[in-house]
C-alpha cells in the first residue's frame, strides 16, 4: 500500500516501471488478471499485499493501445495465449478513472479475485 501511495503524484498514478516500460500494464478481464498474477507476482505476494485497480476506460485521459504481451525473462507465460491483446495506458492514470481497488488474496496457493472493490481513498490515507 505504501507503493501505491508512492506512485501517486497529485491526481495521477504512474507505476515505478513506467519510465522503463513506457506505459502502464493492464489486463482486460478477471481470468487474465489472475493468470498474470500467477506468472509475475506469486513471490511478491509472500512479502506484500497485492492490490488490483478497476479502471473506467471512458474516464481515462491517456491513450490506451491493445497490444500483445511482452514476455519477461524468468516469468511464466500462462497469460500469453495466441492472439491475446492487453490494454496498455500510454501516459498517466488519472485517479478519477479508478473505479475501485481490491486486495487480491492467495488461497491454497492460488490467487483469488477480490470479493469487493473500494474507493482508492481507502488505501491512500
Amino acid at each position: 500500500m505504501d507503493d501505491l501511495r508512492a506512485c501517486i503524484k497529485g491526481n495521477y498514478y504512474r507505476p515505478r516501471t513506467f519510465e522503463q516500460d513506457g506505459f502502464i500494464h493492464c489486463t482486460g478481464d478477471e481470468s487474465t488478471s489472475l493468470l498474470v498474477l500467477e506468472d509475475y507476482f506469486a513471490e511478491a505476494a509472500r512479502r506484500d499485499p497485492i492490490l488490483i485497480m478497476g479502471i473506467d476506460s471512458l474516464r481515462l485521459e491517456s491513450d490506451v493501445r491493445y497490444e500483445p504481451p511482452a514476455p519477461v525473462r524468468g516469468a511464466g507465460t500462462s497469460h500469453s495465449q495466441d492472439g491475446a491483446l492487453f490494454p496498455h495506458i500510454y501516459g498517466h492514470l488519472n485517479i478519477d478513472a479508478i473505479s475501485g481497488v481490491g486486495k487480491v488474496e492467495r488461497v491454497e496457493g492460488k490467487f483469488v479475485w477480490p470479493s469487493a472493490f473500494v474507493a482508492i481513498e481507502n488505501y491512500l490515507w
